[in-house]
């Protein structure tokens, strides 16, 4: 590997007689921020025997290791206010659920498309909506815990889950594997109309909110 390869123009012909007498058995990679085509004094552009790939920068959410949910991000509050976070989960789990079904037998493309934009924002709605409810029913100091525990479970599920509809998809059919996914997002739904205690975080949150009578 060679960093700035614009800097060094006479590389490209030292590499092209090793390149030659190792056809498909040596690689080698050269990074700079000029377009090799245009370095002057490049005495052999190695025609053939080398790939051009652009590199863009990182966007914001990359940096953020996040998802991008602009969507789902522009009304997410308000929904969420609306119906609460434990409501938005419900339908944004069923609203996946769904599409997994019937996006497989859409016939055309741009339904198809159209059923993962809609899966997509319900996704990252669901996704600020699981967080706020974790928000309200988990301790303030307890909240990094349960995250990282969260997001452990919810990463060791998706290898388990991806290694199983993979697998169905070579051997049974595509279908047969969106079926799977959709059924995990139906118990996911159906999960989250269990009633479960007041956490004290919540509790804090409806004490609070409560009105004061005076006599």
């Amino acid at each position: 590997m060679w960093k700035d390869h614009q800097h060094v123009p006479e590389l490209f012909a030292a590499l092209k007689p090793v390149v030659d007498a190792n056809r498909g058995s040596v690689r080698f990679i050269l990074t700079g921020s000029s377009n090799v085509l245009l370095i002057p004094r490049l005495s052999d552009s190695l025609a053939g025997r080398m790939e051009i790939l652009r590199l863009y920068p990182l966007s914001q959410v990359e940096l953020e290791r996040a998802r991008p949910a602009f969507l789902s991000a522009i009304f997410a509050a308000r929904f969420i206010f609306k119906f609460t976070s434990r409501a938005t989960v419900t339908m944004s789990m069923a609203v996946l659920a769904l599409g997994m079904f019937v996006a497989p037998f859409s016939g055309m493309e741009w339904i198809a498309v159209g059923f993962f934009l809609i899966m997509g924002t319900a996704r990252g709605l669901g996704g600020i909506a699981i967080t706020s409810s974790m928000m309200e029913s988990v301790p303030k100091h307890m909240m990094g815990r349960v995250q990282n525990t969260f997001f452990f479970v919810g990463t060791l599920l998706q290898l388990v889950l991806g290694t199983l509809v993979g697998a169905v998809a070579y051997r049974t059919s595509l279908t047969a594997a969106f079926a799977i996914i959709g059924l995990v997002y139906v118990t996911a739904s159906l999960l989250t109309i269990v009633p479960v205690s007041r956490g004290p975080a919540e509790a804090e949150v409806a004490q609070a909110t409560e009105p004061v009578e005076v006599s």
